[in-house]
């Protein structure tokens, strides 16, 4: 990759908690062949099949979640124990990684839970530090 191209997507990932949704990448001139060969070079790490990672990104919990969201290809919100710790409520399990997606959208997320809802209204859902969330009512 050229420097340029580097630097575009070095400033995604910052944006992103350090992960890329690999149409994203298209959308930065990346190939796949590109894609490949930074894989094999070490410079980015597959998280899931749809989503990179830049190497050396910490593997935080908040990146967890964002490449979860990503792999549900913006369809999906964080969810249950994940919101609520988003939320800062009292008793969350810290580090859960789980999402809801409608029903109609259905799609799965290896590393995480994927619950689903027959309907997901625009009062359902926050932004909470960057990340699409169910709201805490």
């Amino acid at each position: 990759m050229d420097p340029s191209t580097v630097a575009a997507v070095t400033a995604l990932a910052a944006e992103q908690h350090g992960a890329v949704f690999v149409a994203q990448l298209r959308c930065l001139g990346v190939s796949a062949r590109m894609q490949r060969r930074a894989v094999a070079a070490g410079s980015l790490a597959l998280a899931e099949p749809t989503v990179v990672v830049l190497a050396g990104s910490e593997d935080t919990w908040w990146r967890r979640l964002q490449v979860g969201l990503l792999a549900l290809g913006g369809r999906g919100s964080v969810s249950h124990e994940a919101a609520a710790c988003l939320h800062q409520l009292d008793r969350a399990v810290a580090e859960a990684v789980e999402f809801t997606v409608a029903r109609s959208a259905r799609r799965s997320c290896p590393s995480a839970a994927v619950h689903t809802a027959t309907e997901i209204g625009h009062a359902d859902l926050v932004t909470v530090g960057g990340l699409r969330c169910a709201s805490a009512t």
